[in-house]
């Protein structure tokens, strides 16, 4: 028995000295993302003049050309842009950034472009510092508003195991001596926070980028299912908890003066109907809908796409122009002095 107590009084002084350890020295990236500090702090230090940013998943990192966007709006709208996605970014550690970023604003910022993704754990292991009480509870609750209950026994034990990590500083002990600085000039690497998924595979020769190219075969089926599967204009099921939460955080945006718009993009895999009917139910104001495959058949076009989740270079222009064209349309019709 004597050993068994000396075991938990090991794994007890280990936890208290972790979480001591963030108390007095906080990593640089908790409550955040190690590469969006990066990007944050690049975009606060040599864009601060951006009026539109771009946030969300690697879909967002790598489909959305700032350049090509601000060349491509009306020639009376003139922009500047900067694209804050990165990898694995989904609700609820989007919209905490969000938040952050929305609690914080830079002066000339005018517009949030945000990725729509369901409710997940993110798979980023230091994206559970920013799970407080309030995240957990939100989590929790549109999963069980969600209509995807195959997955919901992993989502609560993985979303225990990450608020406890976050709580307990667990598992971060090596961090602290690679992250204590980190640099913000990431110009050489991203082109106003965008990088093609072509570029990032010639820079970083990963194996595992290429082999994602031989899942083109399959995406060309889930392609043609999307384009011939109907469009869900009905709301048979609104995950409530999950669209209050939208709600709330366009208000906010609006009461900063900044319009938020939630952005739907181009989907092949299962949740596309959860999210189109979370989509339906938002304000017209404040969404751009770049998933329907009727309106956009060439957003679906497999000679566009790196793999089945994302586009090569030539796609991320097309989709960004045609972001651009959306866009201009929609704060057309809506002006951003109506933003309710």
């Amino acid at each position: 028995m004597r050993i068994i107590y000396k075991i938990i009084a090991l794994i007890l002084l280990v936890l208290a000295f972790n979480f001591l350890l963030e108390i007095i020295v906080p990593v640089p990236f908790a409550n955040s993302d190690s590469e969006f500090i990066k990007k944050h702090a690049d975009y606060l230090n040599n864009h601060s003049e951006s009026e539109v940013l771009f946030l969300g998943s690697s879909r967002v990192k790598h489909h959305i050309i700032p350049y090509v966007f601000d060349t491509s709006l009306n020639e009376n709208r003139t922009l500047d842009s900067y694209n804050l996605g990165v990898s694995l970014l989904t609700p609820p550690h989007s919209y905490y950034l969000l938040e952050e970023i929305l609690n914080h604003p830079a002066e000339d910022l005018k517009f949030i472009i945000i990725e729509m993704e369901r409710v997940t754990v993110s798979k980023k292991q230091e994206a559970c510092h920013f799970l407080d009480a309030d995240a957990v509870f939100f989590s929790g609750k549109a999963i069980l508003d969600s209509e995807m209950s195959y997955y919901k026994r992993e989502f609560f034990t993985q979303l225990g195991l990450e608020y406890f990590r976050g709580l307990m500083n667990y598992g971060f002990l090596s961090e602290y001596p690679l992250n204590m600085k980190y640099s913000s000039d990431i110009d050489g690497l991203y082109q106003r926070g965008f990088m093609s998924i072509d570029q990032q595979y010639i820079r970083s020769g990963n194996n595992k980028l290429l082999a994602r190219r031989h899942n083109l075969d399959s995406l060309e089926l889930a392609q043609k299912k999307a384009i011939n599967t109907p469009l869900h204009d009905s709301i048979d099921h609104i995950n409530q908890t999950h669209l209050d939460k939208i709600n709330d955080l366009i208000e906010l945006s609006n009461d900063r003066g900044i319009r938020l718009i939630f952005l739907l993009g181009t989907r092949t895999e299962f949740d596309h109907k959860e999210l189109r009917e979370l989509y339906n139910a938002i304000s017209p104001h404040h969404k751009i809908d770049l998933g329907n495959s009727i309106k956009f058949p060439e957003l679906y076009s497999k000679e566009y796409y790196w793999d089945r989740g994302h586009y090569n270079e030539k796609g991320a222009i097309l989709y960004t122009k045609t972001l651009a064209k959306e866009f201009d349309s929609l704060v057309s019709l809506h002006p951003i002095e109506n933003l309710n």
